[in-house]
């Protein structure tokens, strides 16, 4: 996977955009924009950060599932 992100900044305020793309095939996963306070840029952060996570955990979780299957257990 790969992410894309812009922030922006005016009056006191903040946007930031992000996305998450499929590296292998260049599928769009997920994409959101966050807008907040410019002094609570921080929340703001964990925002995206919870918001990501919980895009990329199933995937994570697949992947997981599937190298367990391979690979024997020692």
């Amino acid at each position: 996977m790969c992410s894309k992100a812009r922030c922006a900044r005016a009056a006191g305020r903040v946007r930031i955009t992000a996305q998450l793309i499929e590296a292998e095939t260049g599928t769009h996963l997920w994409a959101d924009r966050f807008d907040g306070a410019l002094e609570d840029v921080f929340d703001l952060q964990d925002q995206v950060a919870i918001n990501v996570a919980g895009a990329i955990e199933p995937a994570l979780q697949a992947a997981e599932a599937r190298r367990s299957a391979v690979q024997p257990m020692t």
